[in-house]
């Protein structure tokens, strides 16, 4: 997960493999994508992602924890 510093967006990065599958008739495929989140809300005083329900409240869905080591 990331957070996109210029809008606040949410970002999953997900990697799809077919790692236990593979062998000599499948070489290994490993394709990553992003999935972005732009209706969400980020609070940055408590570092929360929030979403509107459909009565039009907003819920907390996230919470953002830098991850210093890793460049986060």
């Amino acid at each position: 997960m990331e957070r996109n510093p210029l809008t606040n967006q949410l970002i999953a990065n997900v990697t799809f493999s077919n790692y236990p599958y593979a062998g000599d008739r499948q070489p290994r495929c490993d394709e990553t994508f992003d999935f972005r989140f732009p209706g969400l809300r980020f609070d940055a005083a408590h570092q929360t992602f929030f979403a509107r329900t459909g009565h039009n409240e907003w819920i907390p869905v996230a919470e953002w924890r830098s991850n210093i080591p890793y460049g986060g």
